[in-house]
């Protein structure tokens, strides 16, 4: 079933046009060091912004235009204090614009239940998200440390994946009484929570798995530091010495450190998870299915 709202050609074009684009973010991710080549980013965001008019629903665009520039904006602070790549903030404001026009998703028609398609694509990239980084890291810390990887866990971190274990039993239980045999549901909850507890617990082992130390010869701008593995005396030192210290590693902090001939190493994540991975998924998902969760708890 197709959604009324565009004829079928228009349908394949966007939803189409949203795959080969987070595909091909994912591969400049995984393949190319993380690096995104901004004439690709900005050829993908102005294609979207173009291609969103072949509706010709003024409306339509107007809207997908303004969440567009919205996901920028504050995509761009989310980049600045370093939780997000810049590649990434572009690529969520393109896909934002060629899911817009979906009204109902390729399998699932009520998937969507009336909400905007980009709703869908973060909540679905962050399902995929949580499953997909403990699983991996847990690997790649197993191969490394061994047995370590336990020594390294925490009481507080426990304690507060225990309050997330416990409170999904409660939610579960109230959702039984208007979701009865859901099972589906229940799991696909279950296993976000069992990943969120997993990243919580072993949140440094697999911190230590993402990062290199390295000193500023080793430093590559929009590289991010991993301040969790730094003490607050740390960080307030190199605050201190360095005035552009921060989470996200820019020219000019490169700049002053090589001027003042800092050499102090630095965890710095040269190994994190390309976040184009989930996001790829999730636009699967968004099209395929809409709100995974939603699309269980209706069907």
């Amino acid at each position: 079933m197709l959604p009324p709202s565009i004829p079928g050609v228009l349908y394949y074009l966007y939803s189409g046009s949203a795959v080969l684009i987070a595909l091909g973010y994912m591969l400049f991710d995984v393949f190319n060091n993380r690096e995104v080549p901004n004439l690709f980013a900005y050829l993908t965001l102005a294609f979207s912004f173009v291609v969103v008019l072949a509706t010709a629903n003024w409306n339509l665009a107007l809207e997908s235009y303004l969440v567009a520039v919205a996901i920028l904006s504050l995509g761009y602070f989310v980049y600045k204090i370093g939780q997000l790549g810049l590649g990434d903030v572009f690529e969520l404001a393109a896909l934002s614009l060629l899911l817009a026009p979906i009204s109902a998703p390729l399998l699932y028609p009520h998937g969507l239940a009336g909400l905007p398609p980009v709703v869908s694509l973060f909540l679905d990239t962050g399902i995929a998200a949580i499953v997909a980084v403990p699983l991996f890291y847990m690997a790649l810390a197993a191969r490394k440390m061994g047995a370590r990887v336990f020594s390294e866990v925490n009481g507080r971190n426990v304690a507060k994946a225990a309050v997330i274990v416990i409170s999904y039993l409660v939610f579960a239980a109230l959702l039984a009484q208007i979701a009865h045999g859901k099972i589906g549901l229940f799991l696909v909850l279950l296993v976000i929570v069992l990943g969120s507890a997993m990243l919580l617990v072993f949140e440094r082992p697999i911190t230590e798995v993402m990062v290199d130390r390295v000193s500023v010869s080793g430093f590559v701008e929009e590289d991010m530091i991993a301040f969790n593995l730094m003490s607050s005396k740390e960080i307030a030192s190199s605050k201190k010495r360095i005035r552009s210290f921060d989470r996200l590693v820019t020219k000019a902090m490169i700049s002053e450190m090589k001027r003042k001939g800092i050499t102090t190493k630095y965890p710095v994540y040269k190994r994190a998870i390309p976040f184009a991975v989930p996001i790829f998924l999730g636009t699967v998902l968004t099209i395929l299915l809409g709100n995974i969760l939603l699309a269980l708890l209706i069907g």
